[in-house]
This record gives C-alpha cells, structure tokens and sequence, in this order.
C-alpha cells in the first residue's frame, strides 16, 4: 500500500469518526428537546391573576387540580386567597372534583402550619388532598382546571401574593400542556 492511499484511508476514518459524532448530537439533541406546545397566553402580574382565576374556578365543569407551595387562608375578612378557597368551595358543592397536592415542610415550619389549616377545610368539604414529603420543597405553583387551562407562575395563594408582591404567572389554554401539569401534579412525591 501507498503513502497515498495510506493517506486517503486515514481521512476516510477520520471523516467516518467525525459522521458518526455529528450523527450522535443530531439523535440527542432530537431526544433531548422539551416538548412544545400550542395555547393561547396570557400574562397575569401582580393583582392581575385573581380575577381570572376565580372566574375559570367559578366555570369549572369537571376538575380542578392544584400543585402550591403556600396556600394561606385565615378569618382575616379581607384575605383574597380566601376568594381561592371560597370559589374551590363552590366549585366542590357543583360537584367538581378538586385535588390539591401541599408543601410539607419541617415541624415547626410555618408554611407547612398554613398548608396544614387549608388542607383540613378542603379535605372536610370533599376535596383530595395530599402533601409531598418533608425531604423535598414543594415550590410549584400550578392550577390546572377541566383539563384545559393551567395557571403557573410565581404565585403564592396568599394575600400578599395576590395584592402586594410583584408576581408573574401566566394563564395558558392548552390541553396538551394540561395533560402534561397533570402528570406532573400526580407525580409529586
């Protein structure tokens, strides 16, 4: 064998190796991608995300399912996430089921008090209602209603959240990413 040909078998080695790598990243940057959905958007920041919300509550037909890290409803006559509470009451008394997934934090952690006291009152007026385990923070805050609209953002269901916090959540009408929330929600350990 020649110098030559010795020559043009290594660069088709070296061309066929490089194939092969170029080949490898293309199949795992396919795999690798998150899936994309289509919806319809809406930015809801600030005091904006409590009116809408309420209202798809107040129009939910068949489902609510709920992820959050702080729900914290009290006698204070003017909370707005006692509107939360009182529009998932309704929804339950239609016959809509309601599933709500809290953060359970450490003993003496007092979100997991306020998680605790709204989950007792949902529990006792029908709805599901579980916790995540202590090892991990449940900071999700995902609402996901009739299987079609979702609510995720940085929300808490407080009333600091709701009107004095800058917050942004969105409001999207997805089937597709409903289903994906839902997995998602019933997932959470």
């Amino acid at each position: 064998m020649s110098y030559g040909e010795l020559l043009k078998k290594k660069h088709l080695y070296k061309f066929l190796i490089g194939l092969i790598v170029l080949a490898f990243i293309f199949v795992n940057n396919i795999v690798a991608q998150p899936e994309r959905f289509e919806g319809k958007v809406t930015f809801l920041a600030d005091d904006k995300l409590l009116k809408p919300m309420i209202q798809d509550i107040e129009n939910a037909k068949k489902n609510i399912y709920i992820a959050i890290y702080m729900f914290k409803t009290d006698d204070y006559k003017f909370n707005l996430s006692n509107l939360i509470e009182e529009a998932l009451y309704d929804a339950l008394d239609k016959g809509v089921k309601v599933y709500v997934v809290f953060d359970k934090g450490k003993k003496d952690d007092i979100t997991t008090e306020f998680n605790m006291d709204t989950a007792e009152e949902l529990k006792r007026r029908g709805a599901v209602v579980r916790f995540d385990s202590p090892k991990r923070r449940l900071h999700s805050k995902l609402m996901v209603i009739d299987k079609r609209i979702v609510y995720i953002g940085s929300h808490n269901y407080t009333h600091s959240a709701l009107k004095y916090n800058n917050e942004t959540s969105v409001r999207i009408e997805s089937a597709d990413v409903a289903n994906e929330a839902i997995k998602y929600i019933k997932g959470i350990q």
